[in-house]
């Protein structure tokens, strides 16, 4: 068979710079299935191309005003953690912050919108950020927060506890941040 276009060897070919589709991470178009993604590998059939199986959690800690909505939107908020990988459908922990009158985790739900903030033009450092909408899907009916987790100030233990002390009470800054799977099952128990 003769054709004129080029073949690939690998399973995926990646163009730079393509703002993935519903998420505030840029990507590659791949060749082989025509979506965006940023890892080889498409999987296609998967929630997110090139993701793996799962659900994938992020936590967001910021000032809420109605800690009770139905819906939160979080605008040009900063993401640490592997936070800019948010996409629509996702699963959201909603922290309210301690530092700005709130009690601490309040709420679950589903990510409906993610769109990456572009860097501002002439400005050196930078940290990542995005802006979401997220569907409340559950309110929490156990206090988790900065006290509850004192215990795991600078534990080094591998727990849940541990990692989400470290990830959002190390520093008072309001952020969109990845959790591991065993945070997620963690605060799952809060509800």
């Amino acid at each position: 068979m003769t054709t004129s276009e080029p073949t690939y060897a690998g399973p995926v070919v990646h163009a730079p710079h393509i703002l993935i589709p519903g998420s505030l991470k840029f990507g590659k178009k791949c060749l082989e299935c025509g979506g965006v993604h940023d890892r080889a590998g498409c999987g296609i059939g998967s929630r997110n191309h090139g993701e793996e199986s799962g659900m994938p959690s992020y936590v967001v800690k910021a000032e809420l005003r109605d800690p009770h909505a139905k819906m939160f939107v979080f605008a040009c908020m900063k993401t640490m953690y592997g936070g800019r990988k948010i996409a629509v459908g996702d699963q959201v922990f909603v922290f309210a912050s301690e530092t700005e009158g709130g009690q601490g985790l309040v709420a679950r739900g589903l990510v409906t919108k993610a769109e990456a903030v572009r860097k501002p033009h002439g400005v050196v450092r930078w940290t990542p950020r995005g802006s979401i909408e997220v569907k409340r899907t559950a309110l929490a009916k156990r206090a988790l927060g900065r006290e509850q987790l004192k215990a795991w100030r600078n534990v080094k233990d591998g727990s849940a506890q541990a990692e989400l002390d470290f990830k959002f009470y190390r520093q008072a800054t309001n952020k969109i941040g990845g959790i591991s799977d065993a945070a997620a099952a963690f605060l799952r128990t809060c509800f």
